[in-house]
């Protein structure tokens, strides 16, 4: 997570099969509603696995995107993907839930690092939170409405936070506003994310928000135990299949 600097966020999906191409193939082309195989996959997406292969897009089994703090992207950018694989990536709404809908149970975990509220030492050992939901991503046809339970986690105010209170809502960006209150968007420039009103936070939001940065606009996310507004230094999302 270090070598991304201080705006990325790492997410991780686990590799199925031999050899790298294959490995990403074999879950693109999952059966799907709305996509008969084969998914086409993202050109972007080839030449960094080509250009890069295991030095920025694999290890030790799995494959790395990187979420961005780009809050004015596009619905058509987040469900298809965008980045550069260097510092801010984004594999794309659908291929998440495409890979989700794979398996019978994914777990999501988030990690938040530092807080820029904390003017005395941001990247202290205190500053750091983590929590972990089982996850599903509908697809497109339901707006990417996101499923969560079993929240763990000192980021989870030990089974409810700011990110299960996005449950069974719809993805939202500047232009397909889901949200029913449209200034966390447009004023408080949240970025994409499933907002329950403004929920309490977005791991997408912009980096420096145009207003109070200790209000839980742009880039933040709410501690419930104890109560607490933290202005991440970056974060990072990883998720893979449960088998037990």
């Amino acid at each position: 997570m270090e070598r991304y600097g201080l705006v990325s966020s790492l997410v991780i999906i686990p590799i199925i099969t031999n050899g790298l191409v294959v490995k990403i193939i074999s879950i693109l082309t999952f059966q799907h509603n709305n996509h008969p195989p084969p998914y086409q996959i993202p050109e972007f997406i080839l030449t960094l696995i080509k250009i890069n292969g295991k030095k920025s897009l694999c290890s030790n089994g799995f494959l790395y995107y990187l979420y961005t703090s780009f809050w004015n992207k596009t619905w058509n950018e987040y469900k298809n993907g965008f980045g550069n694989g260097e510092t801010n990536f984004w594999l794309g709404n659908e291929l998440i839930s495409l890979f989700t809908n794979s398996f019978e149970k994914v777990e999501m975990l988030i990690q938040i690092r530092g807080d820029r509220l904390d003017k005395v030492d941001p990247m202290a050992s205190s500053n750091y939170w983590s929590g972990t939901f089982t996850f599903n991503l509908l697809p497109e046809y339901t707006d990417y409405t996101i499923q969560l339970s079993n929240a763990t986690g000192n980021a989870t105010g030990n089974g409810w936070d700011d990110f299960s209170y996005s449950n069974g809502w719809k993805f939202s960006t500047i232009d397909k506003i889901n949200s029913p209150y449209p200034p966390c968007l447009t004023q408080f420039h949240m970025g994409g994310w499933w907002y329950n009103y403004c929920g309490f936070g977005s791991l997408n939001g912009q980096y420096n928000p145009p207003i109070a940065e200790d209000r839980g606009y742009g880039f933040s996310w709410s501690i419930t135990e104890p109560t607490r507004i933290v202005n991440p230094v970056k974060s990072r999302i990883t998720i893979r299949e449960i088998t037990n």
